[in-house]
């Protein structure tokens, strides 16, 4: 051996030195796809989560038909032909001040984010149903009614963070339908609440004797069951929803074209959408219509044209009518 002869060889040198090197990459492509895991699994819960918030909204809805005319024969109005009065000016102001609050609702989404204006729907829909449950006057159901209109915004918030989560018209069409079974489930859950616990109230009372409000107030049950499970939906939407703008952001660098704003008028020139939005305000309409007056058909008397059914028969009536609207989107 040589003085100038190297003790390592450079084979040797380069093996040792590139076993040191290769540990740390490894490690961190395993964390890699661990983070990739979670973000997997959030994103998969997206669609459940906006599914079970837009049950709660349309169960929240329909919840006050079983004894909303009940409820005006208890606050003062004794003939029929007020209660059913009573029943459509409630209707048409909810549907009024919800259709003046949509734009507003989806201009504070753009703004200050999809999560937290769904959140804030959510807690205010709880709010309006406690309070509802709560009033001993028609003008106090009618001031109760146009505020749960004014936070109704929620299914109009719900479809925009789907729309934004859908890539193809494939996804697109599943989910929306999923989401308009979440909406009819929710409405048969929200008339068989609704009518348990209003009907057989004198059952409860015996449990509840001690809580003076309950025999005060004998529809405020069903409202707060309703507020509980709509704080509930908030609390749950609060912490595990995610952005839909956030969501698109993590999805940039997928996407080649930057993102452009489109106003209201742009939108309705474009190829379609002027027919598909005529289509489905005449559909709203003539569904919303047809609520209102079923209701107050199905609690009239005969003599004055109505079917005259108990609160159990016009339960039975809608739900039968759900289940009919389910099967079809299911099938």
């Amino acid at each position: 051996m040589s003085p100038t002869t190297p003790l390592l060889s450079p084979d040797r040198t380069s093996k040792s030195y590139s076993n040191l090197t290769e540990f740390p990459p490894l490690v961190l492509r395993n964390d890699q796809k661990r983070r990739g895991t979670k973000k997997s699994l959030r994103i998969k819960i997206q669609i459940p989560l906006l599914c079970y918030a837009r049950f709660m909204v349309t169960m929240a809805y329909f919840s006050i038909f079983p004894y909303v005319a009940l409820m005006i024969q208890h606050n003062g109005s004794s003939r029929a032909t007020d209660i059913g009065t009573c029943v459509g000016l409630f209707e048409v102001l909810f549907l009024a001040v919800q259709a003046l609050t949509s734009m507003f609702w989806v201009t504070m989404a753009n703004r200050f984010g999809d999560k937290s204006t769904l959140v804030s729907i959510l807690l205010g829909t709880s709010i309006s149903s406690v309070i509802f449950g709560f009033t001993s006057s028609v003008w106090q159901m009618a001031l109760c009614r146009c505020f749960m209109g004014l936070v109704s915004g929620g299914d109009i918030v719900i479809r925009v963070m789907i729309g934004k989560r859908c890539m193809t018209e494939t996804e697109a069409t599943r989910r929306f339908s999923i989401s308009s079974l979440a909406g009819n489930v929710g409405m048969a859950s929200g008339l068989l609440m609704g009518h348990a616990l209003t009907s057989h109230f004198s059952q409860y009372s015996t449990i509840f004797k001690t809580v003076a409000f309950l025999g005060h107030d004998p529809f405020c049950l069903p409202g707060i069951a309703i507020g509980v499970m709509s704080a509930t939906c908030a609390i749950v939407a609060a912490l595990f929803v995610e952005d839909a703008n956030e969501a698109a952001e993590d999805t940039q660098s997928t996407s080649f074209l930057p993102p452009t704003k489109t106003s209201l008028r742009e939108l309705l020139r474009s190829p379609g959408a002027s027919n598909t939005v005529s289509s489905f305000i005449n559909i709203s309409v003539l569904g919303s219509a047809f609520t209102a007056v079923e209701t107050i058909a199905l609690y009239t008397d005969i003599s004055q044209g109505g079917l005259e059914l108990p609160g159990h028969g016009v339960t039975l009536y809608m739900i039968c009518q759900v289940a009919f609207a389910c099967d079809s989107w299911v099938s």
